[in-house]
């Protein structure tokens, strides 16, 4: 998409395209979109920002979740379900993401591969895991 490498977005939508399961299209809604990243000042406020968070339903002394609020932008909600797929395998740079990662600063490759790492791992309570995986990228 040629106006994807376009200013003001252009800076946006490279950096975005470095991380797994976001490719060109849904970098240029996420930054279309999102626009001031900087305005969120914690992950609880764009997931908020987003309807990516769970309904609540209470009376008197009982809570209950239910399912996202769906309050947010659709696009990005839309963006970041669909990109969260890609994370279902382990940790790995294939081809078309090397390819997409070329020229990008380190910083941003490296919080990449930390949220490739994060996010594919498996949910544990009350405990941190302190192990750093070992990667071979695809070739």
């Amino acid at each position: 998409m040629p106006w994807a490498g376009l200013e003001p977005l252009a800076g946006t939508v490279a950096r975005l395209g470095c991380y797994r399961g976001i490719a060109e299209l849904h970098s240029l809604a996420l930054a279309a979109e999102v626009a001031g990243w900087r305005r969120f000042r914690s992950a609880r406020a764009f997931t908020g920002f987003t309807g990516l968070v769970p309904g609540e339903y209470s009376s008197g002394d009982k809570t209950r979740r239910g399912s996202i609020t769906k309050a947010g932008s659709e696009p990005v909600r839309t963006a970041l379900v669909e990109a969260a797929w890609a994370y279902r395998f382990k940790p790995a740079i294939g081809v078309t993401l090397r390819r997409r990662q070329r020229g990008a600063e380190p910083g941003t490759l490296a919080r990449s591969w930390k949220a490739q790492r994060h996010l594919r791992r498996p949910p544990q309570r009350g405990t941190q895991v302190t192990t750093e995986e070992e990667v071979t990228p695809l070739t």
